[in-house]
Formats: C-alpha cells, structure tokens, sequence
C-alpha cells in the first residue's frame, strides 16, 4: 500500500508537470497534443480527454494481455480516474493564471515542465505497481509479435502526431505541434531513464 501510495503520488506530480507544458504554449508532446485538439473540438477537458483515451488503452491492454489480473486493471481504472480529476485541477484552477508574454520564460517554464514529468513518470517505472496504459499497451504488443516495444511506441507517436495536425486543420483549432514538441522527444525519455533508474532515490 505505501509504495501504492507514492506511486500515486508520483502520477500527480507527472500531471503536474504535464499541464505545465500545455500552460507553456508552446506545443505539447504528440499524445497530449492529439488530447488538446480533441479538446478544444469537443468542449471537454484536458484531463479528461486524457482519462477517456488512457482507459481506452487500458482496455486495449487488458484484452491482449496475458496476465489478466483484474484487481491491477480495477486499481488503474481508479487512479487514471483520479489522474484526470488532478490534470484538470492543475489546469484550469491552480495555474489558470499563469502565463509569459516572454518567449524565453515559456520555452523554460517548458523545460520544466517537461523535467517533472518525466521526474514523476520514471519514479512510476521505477516503483513498478502503477502502468501507463499507452507503455503497457506497447510493451505487450512487443511481446506478442516480431515487432519492438520502441517500434509501436514511436508508430503510435506518429499516427498521435498526423491526428493532431488533420483535426487541428479540419476543425480550425490551434496546432499544437510545434517547438515544444520537439522539446519533449528529446528531453523527456532521457529525464523518465535517469529517474527510472536512479537508486538514491529508491523507496525503501
């Protein structure tokens, strides 16, 4: 339960830095600028978008998963639930306000974003009880065909990133692929590796 706890935890402080990069406005990662357009077209929330497409992917995960262990799939029912509620709180209450005129600070609040993020992300991995639904999805398919985890993580990049675009130029909503898109497809998989994997900061 305590590691449970932190895991939890950690997933909030990952949507924190989240939505720090979507106040940045500056673009997003390709998953979270997909959830934006769909957002901005249907009216829904941020959060929530993400909650809908990351139980889709759960779902998608339990049916080609192996392991159907029901009570792991009931706890990340409840805390991708929960992760929505804190994005959204994030968003449009504690950070409504918080916006640069200043290119600069919005390239660095980015950054930050982007490092915290990927702070919470890589101490989800690295205490192993919560899954993000998307990874786990890829990982199994890895596992069940000839193909890499890496290979449908960056083709799922790819189809997340010409969604983006298509609904953007269709239904006239801002393009949310851009610099800071770039950003995140460097800097963010090196920050998840060093903190996935950084034993001074192993829960005992």
């Amino acid at each position: 339960m305590n590691n449970f706890l932190k895991s939890l935890l950690y997933y909030f402080i990952a949507g924190f830095g989240i939505s720090l990069t979507v106040i940045a406005n500056i673009g997003v990662s390709s998953y979270s600028s997909m959830s934006l357009s769909l957002s901005h077209i249907t009216n829904l929330k941020f959060g929530t978008i993400m909650t809908i497409l990351n139980l889709i992917f759960l779902l998608l995960y339990f049916i080609i998963s192996k392991n159907k262990n029901l009570k792991n799939i009931f706890i990340m029912f409840i805390s991708l639930i929960s992760f929505g509620y804190v994005t959204n709180f994030y968003l449009y209450y504690v950070l409504k306000n918080l916006s640069f005129d200043n290119y600069i600070y919005n390239i660095f609040l980015f950054i930050l974003g982007t490092i915290i993020a990927g702070f919470g992300s890589g101490r989800v991995l690295k205490l192993d009880i919560l899954k993000f639904p998307l990874e786990a999805f890829c990982k199994e398919l890895g596992e069940l065909t000839k193909f890499s985890f890496s290979f449908y993580r960056y083709l799922l990049d790819f189809i997340f990133t010409i969604l983006s675009i298509f609904l953007s130029y269709y239904f006239s909503v801002p393009y949310f692929i851009r610099e800071g898109t770039i950003i995140s497809l460097f800097l963010l998989p090196g920050v998840i590796s060093i903190f996935s994997k950084d034993n001074s900061l192993k829960s005992k």
